[in-house]
């Protein structure tokens, strides 16, 4: 039997890959709310005012959209879900 999977297009490998961008992106400002802010002074060092937690936000917003129109269908439901819970999460942290 021959391998039967559809092989994945160029925009798809990318839109798949920035997720993992935009999770590294939330998980900063993520930690800070839980009280570990050691990472997001090294990022807010590193990158300046591109650091700041508003700005890594918009940065895992951005990745999920992009994820949302590029990426396979089988991932909007969890992304959406993620929404959610960032809005929530971060609604009272910041």
């Amino acid at each position: 039997m021959e391998n039967t999977k559809p092989k994945k297009s160029v925009l798809e490998t990318i839109g798949n890959t920035s997720i993992i961008v935009g999770l590294f992106a939330f998980a900063v400002p993520a930690l800070a709310v839980f009280g570990i802010d050691q990472p997001l002074q090294i990022i807010k060092k590193t990158f300046g005012p591109f650091g700041e937690p508003g700005v890594l936000i918009a940065v895992f917003i951005a990745s999920s959209v992009l994820t949302m129109l590029l990426g396979t269908v089988n991932r909007i439901l969890p992304l959406l879900s993620g929404f959610g819970t960032g809005i929530v999460l971060f609604a009272g942290g910041l």
